[in-house]
Parts: C-alpha cells; structure tokens; sequence
C-alpha cells in the first residue's frame, strides 16, 4: 500500500467501514398474495392477483430486499420465461393446516399462500430468483416450503445456479404439514447468489408451489473485495489501496 497521510487513511476507514458490514439476521421471503403480506420485515413477491403474462411482467422486476432486522439486504430479481405457467394460489388452494416443525414462529400469513408453477406439454419451465449486493463469498442456510390445499402433487425443487451449493427438493406441495428443504449456498465474489425454482415432470405435467424462502447468514467469516482505489471529491484526493481482500470474522 501506498504511503498515504493520516487525513486520508482516516477518510479511506470512513469510507470502507459501511461497505464491511456483514449482517447475521436471515433474509425472509414471503411469496404468494399481497392481501396474505406477513408483518414485519418480509419480503413480498407477488404478482397483485394476475396470472399468464400478465404475472410474468408484473414479477420481473427488482425487489429491494431488507433482513429481519429491517436493514438494506440487497436485491432480488424474479426471472422467468414465457413457457412458465404460474400464479397465486387462490384462497381454496392454500394449505392452512399444520406446518412443519422447522417453521416454528414463521406466521401462517407468510406460509399459507404461495406461488404454484405448472410444467405441461413435456417441458419443464424455471423460474429464477437471483440475488445482488449480498456479503462475497457470504454462506447461507437456505430454508423453502412449498404447499398447497390442492393439486399440489409435483416435486419443488431449488437448484444453486449462480454461486456454490447443490440445492434441495420437497417430495409432495399437498397438504405438506412435515417437510421443508433445506442446503448451503455461498454468494459469489461480487456479490450474486441465484437460486432457480422448478418442478420436475411427473409423467408429462407436473404442479407444485412456493411459499416461503429465508436465507440465513452462517457464522464464520465473509470476504469483502475492496476496490482499488477510492475517491472523494470533497477534498480531490484518490487513495490507491491496491488490490485486497478482507476477510470479516463474526
């Protein structure tokens, strides 16, 4: 590293600091209808009652996303493409019996409803979930449910596409009281985590659902990649730092 003067050190900490802050609260997801929004800090997906295209517009967008403790989380965005068949469980869809064990204290608004995904005609759609602005090489314990009060026969399946981990299917969405899914996955060096949502073919359909996804931060450490150089334009100054790595310790 360069030899800078005391002024400029003290402004390169007062830059970095906010940008080193690697949160321990999970990232909650609550998908399916925006009247069944869980209180607190979820994350609503939905697609406000649409289905077909229409839905698909609506959800490929980008959600600012927010932790249980309400701090900035970074952004998802929800992809999918047009073979998809997907919408809200309606009200006579969602499952509002017992949940598994694994959810205890996750409110029945954030799990009752959800997103149903249908494979027809022999083709398997996916929907992707992709995330930014996440710690680098930050792991997670990713937890989804997946249920429905009908119909819901097909397999869920979340799959790491972008980032390390193996991913996770639930057996059956129908009346699922016992089962959620559960595996590891680590965000890449900038950042990016993305997890695609499919429903294995069962003959030549298929149809399951997706209601609930968190995304728990494992204690250890994360690697925060540091830019090579900050400037600050209120004093004209550029500070080489160099290329580095920090590696933060929980």
């Amino acid at each position: 590293m360069k030899n800078t003067s005391p002024l400029l050190s003290l402004i390169a900490t007062a830059l970095l600091i906010p940008s080193l802050t690697a949160s321990d609260a999970p990232i909650l997801i609550d998908l399916g209808s925006g009247a069944g929004k869980a209180e607190g800090n979820y994350n609503l997906i939905n697609g406000d009652g649409l289905t077909g295209r229409d839905a698909i517009k609506k959800i490929l967008t980008s959600y600012p996303l927010v932790d249980e403790k309400g701090s900035p989380a970074g952004t998802l965005v929800v992809k999918s493409d047009d073979l998809v068949n997907w919408g809200e469980a309606e009200s006579d869809a969602c499952w509002t019996g017992s949940k598994p064990a694994a959810l205890a204290g996750i409110p029945a608004s954030a799990t009752d409803d959800g997103f149903y995904i249908r494979c027809r005609h022999g083709i398997t759609p996916t929907m992707s979930f992709a995330f930014s602005g996440l710690p680098a090489f930050q792991e997670y314990s990713v937890v989804f449910y997946s249920a429905r009060g009908a119909l819901g026969i097909g397999v869920t399946k979340l799959s790491v596409v972008l980032g390390k981990g193996n991913g996770a299917s639930i057996s059956s969405s129908f009346e699922n009281s016992s089962e959620v899914g559960t595996f590891t996955a680590q965000s890449t060096s900038k950042g990016y985590l993305t997890l695609d949502y499919t429903v294995p073919l069962r003959g030549k359909s298929s149809l399951g659902a997706l209601n609930f996804i968190s995304l728990t931060p494992i204690s250890g450490t994360s690697s925060v990649a540091v830019p090579s150089s900050i400037s600050d334009p209120s004093v004209g100054a550029l500070l080489s730092l160099g290329d580095a790595t920090v590696i933060l310790k929980k």
